[in-house]
């Protein structure tokens, strides 16, 4: 056997970060019962308290926008999060449109307000205690829209 060789059959958590890996070509991890992918890679995302949300997936539909949206049903509150092609916008001008109230969140990589953050974006199956697993809305191959269309669909959204 050598070095990064396993024995048995792959966990849920595991197979499903090989399927990202392979089928979309993301970078993927399972640690536990989570899976991981690194925001600026392939995907940043933004994420969206769940009434919010559908009205954001509403409106992009409108538009004939789709994007890659998880369901992620964690207490206190359901979110769904929207993945988008990585931001060429400074992170500053995209947290000015939100109000900095913990509602609306935006996982990135990058300099955030004068430090390097790197978060780390959950994908399904991911499962927290206490919630159940995270599930795709839409499509996960759907290809990511830009950044910049999907928050202008939650500022609609925000304003219906």
């Amino acid at each position: 056997m050598n070095l990064g060789d396993r024995e048995g059959p792959l966990t849920l958590y595991q197979a499903a970060a090989e399927d990202y890996r392979t089928r979309l070509g993301w970078w993927a991890t399972a640690r536990g019962s989570e899976v991981w992918t690194a925001p600026g890679r392939p995907v940043e995302a933004l994420i969206v308290p769940v009434g919010t949300a559908r009205r954001a997936l509403a409106v992009l539909r409108h538009g004939g926008v789709s994007t890659p949206v998880v369901g992620m049903p964690a207490p206190p509150v359901e979110r769904w999060m929207f993945l988008t092609q990585p931001g060429a916008v400074p992170v500053a001008e995209i947290a000015a449109f939100f109000p900095f109230d913990g509602e609306i969140g935006y996982a990135h990589h990058g300099p955030s307000l004068h430090q390097e953050v790197s978060w780390g974006i959950g994908l399904p199956p991911t499962r927290h205690p206490d919630s159940e697993a995270w599930s795709w809305i839409t499509p996960d191959d759907t290809p990511p829209a830009p950044l910049l269309l999907v928050v202008g669909a939650v500022l609609r959204a925000l304003n219906q």
